[in-house]
């Protein structure tokens, strides 16, 4: 990959706030894979990328959402939980 299509540790770490934002908007006590999915499609560089190649990212995007939604084993179970990092993160 070339530098100037690479992703820097400030990026990284604005996908890795971004997915746990996506757990508390779905009120979820954990940050998952699926999440972290969801903030590096919705990224505007990497989203513009997979558009390119012909990708139906916005249906990705929407299928993901349903997916995260219906992830009720990991429901917060108080309104002022903080999600937390999976061992993945």
């Amino acid at each position: 990959m070339s530098q100037a299509n690479s992703i820097d540790n400030s990026e990284i770490d604005e996908i890795i706030r971004r997915a746990s934002k996506y757990a508390a908007r779905y009120k979820q006590k954990y940050v998952t894979i699926d999440h972290l999915t969801l903030a590096l499609l919705t990224y505007k560089s990497f989203y513009a990328t997979v558009k390119a190649t012909g990708v139906d990212i916005d249906g990705l995007i929407i299928e993901l959402k349903n997916h995260i939604t219906s992830l009720e084993d990991i429901a917060m179970s108080t309104v002022d939980e903080i999600p937390r990092k999976t061992h993945g993160l």
